[in-house]
């Protein structure tokens, strides 16, 4: 029962300040996903001025994202 718009909300709140773009990917439901549930792939771009963001930042900023959206939405990473 997730709509896009609250995922999108979660997501722009929790990637951090260098977060440029969020783009819609997919949506599945099949056999390889549990009844009840859907798999919803998306692109994020970050993105630093004058300068290459590191690893480490994308990762954190990865890892806030994940954790946003368990905790609000009840996903899990695939």
């Amino acid at each position: 029962s997730v709509r896009w718009s609250d995922l999108e909300a979660t997501v722009f709140e929790a990637a951090g300040p260098q977060l440029e773009e969020l783009e819609f990917v997919d949506l599945y439901r099949g056999k390889q996903v549990e009844a009840g549930k859907k798999s919803i792939a998306f692109r994020i771009t970050y993105r630093a001025a004058g300068r290459t963001l590191t690893r480490e930042e994308v990762d954190g900023y990865q890892q806030q994202v994940i954790d946003a959206v368990a905790a609000k939405q009840g996903g899990v990473l695939r």
